[in-house]
Formats: C-alpha cells, sequence, structure tokens
C-alpha cells in the first residue's frame, strides 16, 4: 500500500482575464474483481506536480469529468497546453457555484446568492460549440446538493413551499431528464423520517440514486417511470455524505461507511477512519478508487486517498497544497478516469491519475 506523502504542486496558471482525492500508490496495481462482479481498479499512480488554476473569487467547488472542469465560476478544457479556461459560467440569477456536477458537454450547478446561506437555484449547463447555456430547472432559493449521471439530473432541496419545488415538509430530491431537449422533472423523492438533512449530499450512477440522510443513506432504483427505494444504509456515527459509483457505495465521513450491492441487496463491507475525521467535508468516488477532502479552518487541508485490493479497503496516500496556512484544499474533490480535481478557498488542483 503506498505511503503518504506531500507534494509540492507546480503553477502553472494564474488564469482569468479570460479574454479569449488521489493516489499515490503503486503504478503496479492490479484490476481487481469485487464479489460483487464489478471491475474494480486502484487509484493508480498520481502525479507529484498537480496543474493549478488560480480563481478570482473566494470558494472554489470543483467538478471533473474527462477533458473538462469546473472551478468556482470558470469552465476549463483540456488542451495539449494544459487546462485552459474556456468560459465563464453567467447564470441568471446568483453567482456560481454553491455545488456543481459535470458529465459531458453538460453540467448542474446550485448558484449562490448573497444572503441566502441555505441554499440558491439551480440550473442545468449545456454547451454546444464551447458556448455554454444556463437551464433553470429548480427554481427558489432551497437547492443545496447537485448530481449528474448521463441524461439524469438530481438536485437536493431543503423542505418547504411547493411552489420552490419541493413538496415535503422536510428535505427531497427532484429528478429531471432531457427529453426532446427539454428538461422535465419526471421524480420526486423525499424524506419519510421528518429528516431536514434529506437530500444535504446526493450521488448518482446509472439507475441508482443514493441520498445521504445522516446517520445513514437511501438507495433508489429506476423502475420504469419511478424511482423505488432499495435499501437503506445504516452508517452509525456518519454524517450522511455520499459517494457512488455502479454497485459500491461510501456513506459518511466520521466514520466512512463502504458498501456493495450484492444481487441487489446492499451490503456492509468496510469501514474507513481518516487522520482528520473532523475536517472532511466531500467524498468521491471511481471505481476502486475513493477520495476525501479534508479542509481545515486553521490550517492547510488534505486529500486522503483509499483503494480496493484483494485485500479489502486500504489508505492509500495523502495530498496537500504544499500551503503552511489555511487554504480550503479538501473543501471539494471530483473523480475522473483520468483524473483528480481538489476544491479549495481560491484555486483548484488537477492531479494526473496514471495506470
Amino acid at each position: 500500500m503506498a505511503s503518504q506523502h506531500r507534494t509540492s504542486p507546480v503553477v502553472v496558471a494564474a488564469l482569468l482575464a479570460l479574454a479569449g482525492g488521489a493516489c499515490n500508490g503503486d503504478s503496479t496495481t492490479a484490476e481487481t474483481t469485487s464479489t460483487s462482479g464489478d471491475t474494480l481498479a486502484g487509484c493508480g499512480e498520481v502525479g507529484a506536480s498537480p496543474e493549478v488554476l488560480a480563481l478570482p473569487s473566494a470558494g472554489a467547488p470543483a467538478a471533473v469529468d474527462d477533458d473538462l472542469l469546473i472551478a468556482r465560476s470558470h469552465i476549463f478544457w483540456r488542451s495539449s497546453l494544459g487546462w485552459t479556461p474556456e468560459a465563464e459560467i453567467e447564470l441568471p440569477e446568483g453567482e456560481c457555484c454553491r455545488a456543481a456536477a459535470l458529465s459531458g458537454d453538460t453540467a448542474v450547478v446550485v448558484a449562490r446568492i448573497e444572503g441566502a446561506w441555505s441554499g440558491g437555484p439551480a440550473f442545468v449547463l449545456e454547451r454546444e460549440r464551447g458556448a455554454w447555456t444556463a437551464i433553470p430547472v429548480s427554481p427558489g432559493y432551497i437547492s443545496r446538493s447537485v448530481a449528474l449521471s448521463g441524461d439524469v439530473v438530481a438536485v437536493g432541496c431543503h423542505g418547504g413551499d411547493e411552489t420552490l419545488g419541493c413538496q415535503a415538509p422536510f428535505g427531497t430530491v427532484g429528478i429531471y431528464e432531457r427529453m426532446g431537449g427539454a428538461w422535465t422533472q419526471t421524480g420526486l423523492v423525499q424524506s419519510d423520517t421528518e429528516q431536514c438533512l434529506f437530500g444535504e449530499s446526493i450521488a448518482i450512477s446509472g439507475d441508482t440514486l443514493l441520498v445521504g440522510e445522516a446517520p445513514r443513506a437511501h438507495a433508489y432504483v429506476r423502475d420504469g417511470a419511478s424511482w423505488v427505494r432499495q435499501g437503506v444504509l445504516e452508517a452509525p456515527g456518519s454524517d450522511g455524505h455520499v459517494a457512488l459509483h455502479g454497485n459500491v457505495a461510501v456513506v459518511g465521513r466520521r466514520p466512512m461507511h463502504v458498501f456493495q450491492r450484492i444481487e441487489g441487496t446492499w451490503q456492509h463491507t468496510a469501514e474507513l477512519g481518516t487522520a482528520q475525521p473532523d475536517a472532511c467535508a466531500w467524498l468521491a468516488l471511481r471505481g476502486g478508487c475513493l477520495a476525501a477532502g479534508a479542509p481545515l479552518g486553521d490550517g492547510p487541508g488534505r486529500a486522503e486517498l483509499f483503494e480496493w485490493s484483494l485485500a479489502g479497503w486500504g489508505p492509500a496516500g495523502a495530498l496537500t497544497s504544499g500551503a503552511t496556512e489555511a487554504d480550503g484544499f479538501g473543501t471539494t474533490v471530483s473523480l475522473t478516469d483520468g483524473w483528480l480535481a481538489v476544491g479549495g478557498h481560491d484555486a483548484a488542483w488537477a492531479y494526473p491519475l496514471g495506470p
């Protein structure tokens, strides 16, 4: 298992005039197969010198997918010169972004509204020929989490006013699908335990939706036009943060509970702890690689990595920005097959992941 290390990033861009979670694992890590039949590769080898995307304002949710990356209010694409700014996100209301998810040429974000601490409106962003268009999907100041898989978007909302898209007194998750070029709400799942934290964190993978509700998560699967609860993933001591990929789910950060879906049943398979359990704020999962962001309010943050092998889940290293003071590193983490993106107060870090 790889040892922990501290990276010293090379700043390659001080961006934006806009005029125009990972591993230092052994590169010989082999692919392994879980008991559910999924092929799970570990995290692979992380690049020692990430690209650092300097941002013009504080707060940097980061989302990455293949050759596109969202950091704060900007979208970058991967060119032969590195991560290059493509567009500044302009929303009909508020600024970008409280939360973001990215899949191909589509993104979903939650706007930041001054004075609205609890949430903001959600927008889908669609890309055509390098231009991005914002489409409102969940109005009002109640959206707080988003997830995206192909043509399906999920938006976690605070409970309350039906006119704002949330039709229960407590948390709900609205599900929207792209049909004929338009986004239509096709589903709604809601808390039945009077839990206002339902939907604080959500994840979607294919036809499976995972909704956090401390100290547990609810798994739903698509059944025709409906979403049906498949199971409740109890995670004692957790805060309901979730990550999902295929038949693997992770719930919580104090500690993190790993579940696998085997023949339609979710089974608890591991419990993982972090070096800074009280600071962990975000989870990302891709195959057999798990990233846990751990920002600190009074010191430099970190991103801790875990990977799956024939011996089960175990630690695979840790990353820092190299800063000596609070930088918010690890506020958000996002994984795709070739990249780990880590968000901080005024920058995002993009780590290449090798085989």
